[in-house]
């Protein structure tokens, strides 16, 4: 009956968390990797560990070297218009 398959599932959860602390370990955080966050999608994190460990670092491509911005950029380019939607009533 399900006797034994209930004794069995807590066995199974131990196992599972085993492998996915080894997955993890070594992390700042779990979500460091969109796949880390389950037993689950484990096979995934490994590719993706693969793909990122096998990477390397190329030229920059941001103008600034970070995401903020140069005190010399022009936002002269930009124009900003200000709408209002009309009334609904």
């Amino acid at each position: 009956g399900k006797a034994p398959a209930l004794s069995a599932r807590p066995k199974v959860r131990i196992l599972m968390r085993a492998h996915w602390e080894k997955a993890v370990r070594g992390m700042d955080t779990p979500v460091a990797s969109p796949y880390a966050v389950s037993y689950y999608t484990l096979p995934k994190h490994w590719q993706f560990m693969a793909e990122k460990n096998k990477a390397t670092v190329g030229p920059n491509h941001l103008r600034g070297g970070d995401f903020e911005v140069e005190p010399s950029f022009s936002w002269i380019w930009m124009e900003f218009t200000f709408t209002t939607t009309p009334s609904i009533s």
